[in-house]
């Protein structure tokens, strides 16, 4: 049988901005299963902390906006959840 897996990063906001076609996708297949599979979308030396990418982060959201609509989860959320 087939099936959907969608590789996603927590900390992409790319991977926020295609919810609605995975929701599309659900609702127009019902019986097609869609399995979530937490990946990283960096890997070697350009693994660090994620405040080192805040910037970078910050510039992709105007992009992300244009294209999708949608927006990524506030940084300022996701810093103080990572500190607790």
């Amino acid at each position: 049988m087939a099936e959907l897996l969608y590789g996603f990063d927590p900390l992409c906001g790319w991977c926020y901005g295609i919810v609605p076609a995975i929701r599309r996708v659900s609702r127009d297949h019902p019986g097609l299963p869609i399995r979530l599979v937490m990946a990283g979308l960096l890997s070697g030396e350009r693994v660090g902390p994620y405040r080192a990418l805040e910037g970078s982060i910050r510039a992709a959201s105007a992009q992300l906006r244009a294209v999708t609509g949608r927006r990524r989860p506030r940084l300022s959320s996701v810093s103080s959840r990572s500190r607790a």
